[in-house]
């Protein structure tokens, strides 16, 4: 707001089907119209997969892969009607590669990449445009809280992330890119 734009914030749950319609209701009914939609709701955990309970596996599943889901749905359906917009899902390098101790998020990651690769082949024909962005360890509460031994300060900037979301939303309308690695430098995945 202070470069004078406009700017609001609404509380979601984004597992909740009617929250994710509510949120892109009261968005449409604000601003008048969807035009860019960011996928950013996640959650870490599990663990190894013998040792993950049934309750892990649903609550990282329904935030990350249903809510995104639950997202996209919505705002695809508007972004047509009213005949376009940007979807950039943000899913992370466990959605391209897998490891131990990681495999119900990265399970969640790869469906999000999925989910992203065909709602984007949907989206041409009503200039939809839909992009993944994977980031390799963001300097976040998220990360800070899984097991990888990462200082913060060798982390990627959630200023990287919000500047490659701003790059693709606003390429021209003939341009799409699928996909953005964000890594760190010196990783060695």
């Amino acid at each position: 707001e202070q470069a004078g734009g406009k700017a609001s914030v609404q509380q979601t749950d984004v597992s909740q089907e009617e929250q994710v319609e509510r949120l892109i209701r009261e968005t449409v009914d604000r601003y008048g119209r969807l035009d860019i939609l960011v996928n950013n709701a996640g959650i870490v955990g599990g663990g190894r997969l013998a040792d993950t309970s049934t309750k892990a596996f649903d609550d990282i599943l329904n935030t990350n892969l249903r809510g995104t889901f639950f997202c996209c749905r919505a705002g695809f359906r508007q972004m047509k009607q009213q005949g376009g917009g940007v979807i950039i899902n943000i899913s992370s390098v466990a959605g391209i590669q897998s490891w131990a101790g990681t495999g119900i998020y990265s399970a969640s990651k790869h469906g999000i990449m999925a989910l992203t690769k065909s709602l984007a082949d949907e989206g041409r024909a009503f200039h939809i445009k839909v992009s993944a962005i994977c980031p390799a360890g963001v300097a976040d509460d998220l990360v800070d809280a899984s097991p990888e031994e990462i200082v913060r300060s060798e982390k990627i900037s959630p200023f990287d992330v919000a500047e490659t979301v701003l790059y693709l939303a606003t390429l021209g309308p003939s341009t799409v890119v699928q996909q953005v690695i964000l890594d760190r430098l010196g990783a060695d995945w």
